[in-house]
Protein backbone atom coordinates (compact mmCIF):
# COMPACT_ATOMS: atom_id res chain seq x y z
CA UNK A 1 0.00 0.00 0.00
CA UNK A 2 2.87 2.43 0.65
CA UNK A 3 4.15 1.52 -2.56
CA UNK A 4 1.24 2.39 -4.58
CA UNK A 5 0.56 5.40 -2.76
CA UNK A 6 4.44 6.74 -3.40
CA UNK A 7 4.16 5.71 -6.68
CA UNK A 8 0.63 7.89 -7.42
CA UNK A 9 2.76 10.59 -6.00
CA UNK A 10 5.65 9.90 -7.82
CA UNK A 11 3.54 10.12 -11.21
CA UNK A 12 1.18 13.11 -9.87
CA UNK A 13 4.54 15.06 -9.60
CA UNK A 14 5.95 13.85 -12.83
CA UNK A 15 2.78 14.85 -14.88
CA UNK A 16 2.39 18.57 -13.12
CA UNK A 17 2.73 20.94 -15.67
CA UNK A 18 5.57 23.83 -14.52
CA UNK A 19 5.31 27.06 -14.16
CA UNK A 20 6.29 28.92 -17.48
CA UNK A 21 8.36 31.95 -17.34
CA UNK A 22 8.30 34.18 -19.73
CA UNK A 23 10.74 36.75 -20.71
CA UNK A 24 9.79 40.72 -21.70
CA UNK A 25 12.32 41.98 -23.81
CA UNK A 26 12.79 45.11 -25.71
CA UNK A 27 13.99 45.32 -29.80
CA UNK A 28 17.47 45.51 -28.96
CA UNK A 29 17.56 43.26 -26.40
CA UNK A 30 19.46 45.68 -23.03
CA UNK A 31 16.56 45.48 -21.39
CA UNK A 32 14.87 42.45 -20.41
CA UNK A 33 12.68 41.10 -17.68
CA UNK A 34 11.50 37.28 -16.07
CA UNK A 35 7.71 37.38 -15.36
CA UNK A 36 6.33 34.04 -13.61
CA UNK A 37 3.34 32.30 -15.05
CA UNK A 38 0.43 33.01 -17.38
CA UNK A 39 -0.49 36.84 -17.26
CA UNK A 40 -3.11 37.91 -15.24
CA UNK A 41 -5.08 39.56 -17.97
CA UNK A 42 -4.59 40.16 -21.41
CA UNK A 43 -6.53 42.36 -23.84
CA UNK A 44 -6.17 45.77 -26.76
CA UNK A 45 -7.00 48.24 -24.57
CA UNK A 46 -8.38 51.35 -27.18
CA UNK A 47 -9.40 54.33 -24.80
CA UNK A 48 -7.48 57.10 -25.77
CA UNK A 49 -5.48 57.95 -23.03
CA UNK A 50 -3.51 54.31 -23.90
CA UNK A 51 -3.99 54.83 -28.06
CA UNK A 52 -2.82 58.47 -27.68
CA UNK A 53 0.28 57.31 -26.01
CA UNK A 54 1.17 54.34 -28.09
CA UNK A 55 0.68 56.64 -31.15
CA UNK A 56 3.18 59.05 -29.48
CA UNK A 57 5.65 56.72 -28.71
CA UNK A 58 5.48 54.66 -31.86
CA UNK A 59 5.82 57.96 -33.64
CA UNK A 60 9.00 59.12 -31.93
CA UNK A 61 10.48 55.98 -32.06
CA UNK A 62 9.69 54.64 -35.50
CA UNK A 63 12.21 51.79 -35.33
CA UNK A 64 11.18 50.38 -31.52
CA UNK A 65 8.57 47.78 -30.94
CA UNK A 66 5.42 49.37 -30.75
CA UNK A 67 2.32 48.50 -28.44
CA UNK A 68 -0.41 49.10 -30.82
CA UNK A 69 -2.69 45.89 -31.57
CA UNK A 70 -4.04 47.41 -34.58
CA UNK A 71 -1.27 48.57 -36.66
CA UNK A 72 -3.67 50.05 -39.98
CA UNK A 73 -5.64 51.98 -37.52
CA UNK A 74 -2.86 52.68 -34.83
CA UNK A 75 -5.64 52.17 -32.34
CA UNK A 76 -5.48 49.65 -29.30
CA UNK A 77 -2.25 48.77 -26.95
CA UNK A 78 -1.57 45.07 -26.74
CA UNK A 79 -1.37 44.64 -22.76
CA UNK A 80 -0.51 41.74 -20.73
CA UNK A 81 -0.76 41.77 -16.82
CA UNK A 82 1.21 40.40 -13.99
CA UNK A 83 0.93 41.25 -10.16
CA UNK A 84 4.47 42.90 -8.91
CA UNK A 85 5.54 39.06 -7.05
CA UNK A 86 5.87 37.57 -10.33
CA UNK A 87 8.17 40.30 -12.16
CA UNK A 88 11.40 39.65 -11.84
CA UNK A 89 14.16 42.55 -12.60
CA UNK A 90 16.84 39.71 -13.69
CA UNK A 91 19.21 42.23 -15.15
CA UNK A 92 18.82 44.79 -11.85
CA UNK A 93 16.61 47.82 -12.10
CA UNK A 94 15.88 49.14 -15.77
CA UNK A 95 14.78 52.54 -14.50
CA UNK A 96 17.89 54.45 -15.78
CA UNK A 97 17.36 53.18 -19.15
CA UNK A 98 13.38 53.87 -19.22
CA UNK A 99 11.46 57.33 -20.39
CA UNK A 100 8.43 57.83 -18.74
CA UNK A 101 5.16 59.63 -20.21
CA UNK A 102 1.79 60.96 -19.13
CA UNK A 103 -0.96 62.07 -20.42
CA UNK A 104 -1.49 65.90 -20.01
CA UNK A 105 0.30 67.72 -17.30
CA UNK A 106 -2.21 65.67 -14.41
CA UNK A 107 -1.89 62.89 -15.83
CA UNK A 108 -1.06 60.13 -12.50
CA UNK A 109 -0.74 56.72 -14.63
CA UNK A 110 2.51 56.78 -16.36
CA UNK A 111 3.68 54.73 -19.15
CA UNK A 112 7.25 53.89 -19.87
CA UNK A 113 9.57 52.75 -22.99
CA UNK A 114 13.25 52.26 -23.22
CA UNK A 115 15.89 54.71 -23.98
CA UNK A 116 17.88 51.92 -25.74
CA UNK A 117 15.50 51.54 -28.70
CA UNK A 118 12.41 53.11 -27.95
CA UNK A 119 10.30 49.86 -26.80
CA UNK A 120 7.09 50.43 -25.24
CA UNK A 121 7.90 48.98 -21.79
CA UNK A 122 5.05 48.85 -19.17
CA UNK A 123 2.38 51.05 -17.38
CA UNK A 124 3.57 52.15 -13.62
CA UNK A 125 3.25 54.94 -11.11
CA UNK A 126 2.81 55.18 -7.35
CA UNK A 127 -0.69 57.11 -7.63
CA UNK A 128 -1.72 55.01 -10.34
CA UNK A 129 -4.92 53.40 -9.52
CA UNK A 130 -4.24 49.55 -9.48
CA UNK A 131 -1.92 48.24 -6.26
CA UNK A 132 0.50 45.74 -7.55
CA UNK A 133 -1.02 45.05 -11.31
CA UNK A 134 1.39 46.16 -13.94
CA UNK A 135 0.53 46.00 -17.83
CA UNK A 136 3.11 45.06 -19.89
CA UNK A 137 3.63 45.23 -23.95
CA UNK A 138 1.86 42.36 -25.37
CA UNK A 139 3.94 42.35 -28.16
CA UNK A 140 7.62 41.92 -25.94
CA UNK A 141 6.78 38.79 -24.65
CA UNK A 142 8.78 35.65 -25.84
CA UNK A 143 8.59 31.85 -24.48
CA UNK A 144 11.33 30.17 -22.96
CA UNK A 145 12.34 28.33 -26.12
CA UNK A 146 12.70 31.88 -27.75
CA UNK A 147 9.72 32.03 -29.93
CA UNK A 148 6.98 34.68 -29.28
CA UNK A 149 4.49 34.14 -26.91
CA UNK A 150 0.77 34.35 -27.49
CA UNK A 151 -1.89 34.26 -24.71
CA UNK A 152 -3.90 31.53 -24.64
CA UNK A 153 -7.81 31.61 -25.72
CA UNK A 154 -9.12 35.24 -27.19
CA UNK A 155 -7.57 38.68 -27.09
CA UNK A 156 -10.87 40.86 -25.94
CA UNK A 157 -10.98 44.26 -27.34
CA UNK A 158 -11.69 46.42 -24.50
CA UNK A 159 -13.00 50.40 -23.94
CA UNK A 160 -14.16 50.88 -27.40
CA UNK A 161 -16.74 53.80 -25.76
CA UNK A 162 -13.62 55.98 -25.44
CA UNK A 163 -11.98 55.03 -28.85
CA UNK A 164 -11.45 57.86 -30.97
CA UNK A 165 -13.47 59.13 -33.03
CA UNK A 166 -10.98 58.05 -35.87
CA UNK A 167 -11.45 54.59 -34.85
CA UNK A 168 -13.77 51.88 -36.31
CA UNK A 169 -14.42 49.66 -33.73
CA UNK A 170 -16.77 47.65 -35.70
CA UNK A 171 -14.16 45.56 -37.98
CA UNK A 172 -12.15 44.95 -34.86
CA UNK A 173 -12.08 41.25 -34.50
CA UNK A 174 -14.20 40.05 -31.34
CA UNK A 175 -15.05 39.80 -28.57
CA UNK A 176 -15.37 43.70 -28.60
CA UNK A 177 -16.12 45.16 -25.23
CA UNK A 178 -17.62 48.93 -24.98
CA UNK A 179 -15.85 49.22 -21.17
CA UNK A 180 -14.33 45.26 -19.89
CA UNK A 181 -16.00 41.96 -19.91
CA UNK A 182 -16.55 40.41 -16.46
CA UNK A 183 -13.28 38.26 -16.66
CA UNK A 184 -10.77 41.36 -16.90
CA UNK A 185 -13.01 43.27 -14.18
CA UNK A 186 -12.12 40.17 -11.93
CA UNK A 187 -8.94 40.94 -12.15
CA UNK A 188 -8.77 44.44 -12.24
CA UNK A 189 -11.22 45.92 -9.30
CA UNK A 190 -9.92 43.45 -6.62
CA UNK A 191 -6.42 45.29 -7.36
CA UNK A 192 -8.29 49.14 -7.28
CA UNK A 193 -9.96 48.49 -4.60
CA UNK A 194 -6.87 47.03 -2.38
CA UNK A 195 -5.24 50.47 -3.41
CA UNK A 196 -8.71 52.53 -2.36
CA UNK A 197 -8.34 51.23 1.40
CA UNK A 198 -4.52 51.64 1.17
CA UNK A 199 -3.31 48.06 0.68
CA UNK A 200 -0.96 46.77 -1.63
CA UNK A 201 -0.55 43.48 -1.52
CA UNK A 202 2.21 41.56 -2.21
CA UNK A 203 5.07 43.19 -3.79
CA UNK A 204 7.58 40.54 -3.95
CA UNK A 205 11.21 41.72 -4.24
CA UNK A 206 9.88 45.28 -6.05
CA UNK A 207 9.10 46.73 -2.60
CA UNK A 208 11.59 49.32 -3.54
CA UNK A 209 12.32 49.06 -7.38
CA UNK A 210 11.96 52.78 -8.79
CA UNK A 211 10.66 51.59 -11.75
CA UNK A 212 7.53 50.43 -10.23
CA UNK A 213 6.84 53.73 -7.93
CA UNK A 214 7.68 56.41 -10.51
CA UNK A 215 6.23 59.98 -9.15
CA UNK A 216 3.70 61.55 -11.50
CA UNK A 217 4.66 65.15 -10.46
CA UNK A 218 8.89 63.61 -11.50
CA UNK A 219 7.50 63.31 -15.17
CA UNK A 220 8.11 65.82 -17.18
CA UNK A 221 7.40 64.52 -20.33
CA UNK A 222 3.44 64.80 -21.46
CA UNK A 223 1.30 63.45 -24.17
CA UNK A 224 -0.72 65.94 -25.43
CA UNK A 225 -4.61 66.17 -24.43
CA UNK A 226 -6.13 66.41 -28.17
CA UNK A 227 -9.84 65.23 -27.46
Amino acid sequence: LLRSSTSNMNSSAATETPTPTLTWKCKCGKCQVKLNGEPAASFNCHCRTCTATTRYITEKYPDGATELSNLEQKTGSAMSLWYMKDINFFQGSPHENLGYTKVGPDGTVLRSYTKCCGTQAFVTGKEMKMSTLRHFNRNCLYNEDGSKYTPKGEIPNIMLAFAFEDVDTSVLPEPRYKFASLKDMGVLMPNVIQKIFGGYGDKGENAEEPSMWVKSEDVTEVVPITW
